[in-house]
């Protein structure tokens, strides 16, 4: 289980455009990986949204972040807005993971 998942302290609600969709992340803040899922109030009826943040929103101060789509398995990199489609058939919500950034390198020689 990511450490985002771990507390409920970054817990964070989006807007989405989409009706009867709901959009939260959570970012473990000692390791910085995040998980942002959209999910559907409708369990009969396919729903579409489009969800629109800034880099805060999810924690990270990053322009375009990579994502894992963890149902379809899809790499996809967001940069602003992530259209999302969800098909009670197929999908009942979307689950994005984003790995931890990799630490800092000092540049400085000793």
């Amino acid at each position: 289980m990511p450490p985002a998942l771990h507390r409920l302290r970054t817990l964070r609600f989006h807007h989405i455009d989409g009706d009867r969709l709901i959009a939260y992340s959570r970012t473990g803040p000692a390791t910085g990986d995040m998980v942002l899922c959209v999910v559907s109030l409708d369990p009969d009826v396919p729903r579409r949204g489009t969800l629109v943040l800034a880099p805060g929103d999810l924690g990270i101060s990053a322009r375009s972040v990579d994502l894992v789509d963890e149902v379809s398995g899809e790499a996809l990199t967001w940069s602003q807005t992530l259209p999302v489609h969800l098909d009670p058939g197929r999908d009942v919500a979307a689950i994005y993971t984003s790995p931890a950034p990799p630490p800092l390198r000092s540049t400085c020689e000793h």
